[in-house]
């Protein structure tokens, strides 16, 4: 779009647990009575490796999605790999996408589409970045379309910002032509012209754009962080400029912004400087919680539950450079995972909690899970 002038040798897997007697363990964004337990300040967090799955070979996994439909996790990885996997564990499906691999993911659970952000395996071809859309049949998942950005150098995220009403996909973009080439473009996949761009394009940001989350409450809204040192929000509703930059007195960010979740109405960021921010969008001048993670820069932050006062209350999953923490907002308690024997270093790019458990997706290609309870 014309620029305004203005404005990550993996251990054998263990015995695959059973399922859950009484229904799901975590009940996704909502306190379920393991939720429940983890949630009550003071209570112990016991953060316990389970299994680890292999089947990316060549580089690191990166995204993570949970099919709830099909009770499937779903993993890409830098060897271009899309693989499904049971609940329990067993390789159901592996599609390989040819030239590019994802290093974002997202899916709408009301059309059973999943949305990558493809990035060449091979910086020397010829091949353009994509945003690919994938499709269930009953042969499994297959790429159904692609949206070709030839004058963008990489798609870092993207995501679906409106899983109910449409698909609605928000995606961060560099563009080298532009004379600011950070932009973040919203694209209508119903729309009949989705080849000829996105439909709004947003250029706030001056750096380097490398996350993007939607509001769970809100299906106009969205966030999103950068190498700029900001988390911004955003309604597309406002086509030419971001509704709020958090903590823009000089109560935000210091360093690069690596990641952002959202749940209920509370916002999650982290990055560089090592610190968990809690965000209440409703008041964006400073942020309700900092809480120090691992010592390590933060690679990625997903919420599991809510409870309490916005900002102040839920269980969220970190990770770092310096390993595995889950944190209780509450009382601002930090629990650190003891490392996988042999892979004591692995650190995570996407986090995924399913009633099965919190997985991450490892820098050594692995995908491991772990079971979170108070006892």
């Amino acid at each position: 779009p014309a620029q305004p002038k203005a404005a990550p040798a993996a251990p054998a897997p263990t015995a695959a647990a059973a399922a859950p007697a009484g229904g799901d363990l975590y009940s996704l964004k909502q306190p379920s009575a393991v939720m429940e337990a983890l949630l009550r300040p003071g209570a112990p967090i016991n953060i316990t490796h389970q299994k680890t799955l292999q089947n990316h070979a060549g580089g690191p996994a990166f995204t993570l999605t949970w099919d709830a439909d099909q009770r499937n996790l779903i993993s890409t990885g830098k060897d271009g790999k899309v693989c499904s996997w049971s609940e329990r564990g067993e390789l159901v499906q592996t599609l390989q996408v040819a030239q590019h691999y994802a290093c974002g993911a997202d899916m709408n659970p009301v059309t059973r589409t999943i949305f990558m952000a493809g990035v060449k395996k091979d910086p020397n071809d010829t091949a353009e970045p994509k945003i690919f859309m994938l499709g269930r049949t009953q042969q499994g998942w297959r790429v159904t379309d692609s949206i070709p950005r030839p004058q963008t150098k990489i798609v870092a995220s993207v995501k679906c910002i409106d899983k109910h009403n449409g698909n609605i996909v928000a995606a961060c973009e560099n563009q080298p032509s532009l004379s600011n080439p950070h932009i973040i473009t919203i694209y209508d996949i119903n729309a009949s012209n989705m080849s000829q761009g996105p439909v709004q394009a947003y250029y706030d940001h001056t750096d380097f754009i490398t996350c993007v989350a939607s509001h769970p409450m809100d299906k106009d809204v969205f966030f999103s962080g950068s190498r700029d040192n900001t988390v911004r929000m955003w309604d597309r509703r406002v086509r030419n400029n971001c509704v709020a930059s958090m903590g823009a007195g000089g109560e935000g960010h210091t360093s690069m912004v690596t990641c952002v979740d959202a749940f209920n109405n509370t916002l999650l960021s982290a990055g560089i400087e090592k610190v968990l921010f809690t965000w209440d969008p409703r008041n964006t001048a400073k942020p309700v919680l900092k809480i120090a993670v691992n010592n390590g820069a933060v690679l990625k932050v997903s919420a599991a539950a809510t409870s309490g006062n916005i900002g102040a209350g839920g269980i969220v999953a970190v990770s770092s450079m310096k390993g595995l923490s889950v944190v209780r907002l509450q009382d601002q308690a930090v629990t650190k995972a003891v490392g996988i024997p042999g892979r004591e270093k692995a650190a995570y790019h996407d986090l995924a909690w399913t009633p099965y458990g919190l997985w991450g997706a490892a820098d050594d290609g692995m995908v491991d899970c772990f079971d979170v309870k108070s006892a």
